[in-house]
């Protein structure tokens, strides 16, 4: 190999590496913006408040974008902008939580008997929620490839109304940005789970996490964090209707008073006025398993997702304090869970541009070590 030939590698590889330290900066600059304290009016909601602020737009369909855009990045980590460099893993990617290892992906796969479709049956069905486009239309800012009638069109649309009306979007129920139109029992969404505290505590920090990436202050996440966890991070926790703030009038999600709780594993605390005995099975659930026959994935793991109608979570009781790792997520990340949890999950994409740079990078022979060029 010539000289000139090695420094034209040494060329390609810095062009390739320019790019990914321009990328850093530019997260860096972001956080370094990043609001640490809130000033958003009390009779304001949050989606009314940030919506112009982030997307420079009051609409519903501004409205129904910032809610997408919180969903899918809890959902497959940080993939987009805005991003004020807060790192995300996404609940899509394998990870240890406190010392714990948590696999939320296999309750979308179908591999585990975990939903509710109806019935009064003691144990859940297995169904694949990621069947149409799994992680990439969620980095396009959709919910599926546009099959209406898919599992996973019809999983993440009710998830982002959930969010809307819990987050107080005024705009909502517009035809831009519809009201929740899923079950309105979180328990009923989540009863075959059997989800626990370490699964709650990941989801809601992956949540929040998600809240303050887009620019949302932390304080105003913790409000967030707040509504998830009083609302459903406690077992047989009484039938009441949940309730949100609506440009400054309380408004509820369904009619009648329902169970709601979903943490509701041995280790969840219980709620003050706890009502165990009027829950089917005492508010307990059969632990899912393993019905596809694949190879072990983590589903033995502690490890919760959404059921069929929209996702909830619970409170990290000590916010701040967690520790979290997947695919490395300790700073700044593009992909976060989305790149953790593989080609299958991602149609491919990340480890096709992987492949390329590599290729790129090593088709030029190496100089030998010791021998002019």
């Amino acid at each position: 190999m010539s000289m000139s030939q090695f420094t034209l590698f040494k060329a390609l590889r810095l062009s390739l590496l320019l790019p990914l330290l321009s990328s850093f900066l530019v997260n860096q600059a972001h956080a370094r913006r990043r609001p640490t304290t809130s000033q958003r009016p009390t009779t304001t909601s949050i989606c009314d408040y940030y919506t112009p602020q982030i997307l420079g737009a009051d609409t519903a369909a501004a409205q129904q974008l910032l809610i997408t855009l919180l969903v899918n990045t809890f959902v497959i980590g940080n993939y987009t902008t805005p991003n004020t460099g807060h790192a995300v893993a996404g609940i899509a990617a394998p990870a240890v939580y406190n010392g714990t290892e948590v696999a939320l992906l296999p309750y979308f796969t179908g591999e585990l008997n975990s939903t509710n479709t109806g019935g009064d049956s003691e144990v859940g069905a297995s169904k694949l929620f990621l069947d149409d486009g799994a992680a990439e239309p969620l980095a396009r800012n959709m919910s599926s490839a546009g099959d209406v009638q898919s599992a996973q069109y019809n999983l993440l649309t009710h998830i982002y109304q959930y969010f809307g009306h819990l987050l107080g979007c005024s705009r909502q129920g517009a035809p831009a940005f519809p009201n929740y139109q899923g079950r309105t029992s979180m328990y009923e969404v989540h009863r075959y789970m059997n989800l626990d505290y370490t699964q709650m505590t990941f989801f809601i920090t992956q949540v929040r996490d998600s809240a303050i990436s887009l620019g949302i202050a932390p304080a105003d996440a913790a409000v967030l964090v707040d509504i998830l966890n009083t609302s459903f991070n406690t077992r047989c926790s009484p039938a009441t209707v949940i309730t949100y703030q609506r440009e400054g009038q309380q408004q509820q999600i369904g009619d009648t008073p329902e169970f709601q709780a979903v943490c509701i594993a041995d280790d969840c605390p219980l709620a003050p006025e706890a009502d165990c005995a009027a829950y089917p099975l005492n508010g307990r659930a059969l632990v899912p398993v393993n019905v596809t026959g694949l190879a072990d994935s983590g589903s033995n793991s502690t490890g919760s997702g959404s059921g069929s109608g929209s996702g909830s979570g619970g409170d990290t009781g000590s916010a701040g304090n967690e520790t979290t790792t997947s695919g490395g997520a300790d700073g700044p990340v593009q992909t976060g869970g989305a790149a953790a949890v593989g080609a299958g999950f991602l149609g491919g994409q990340v480890w096709e541009v992987l492949l390329t740079i590599l290729v790129v990078m090593f088709s030029v022979e190496m100089p030998s070590l010791g021998r002019e060029a």
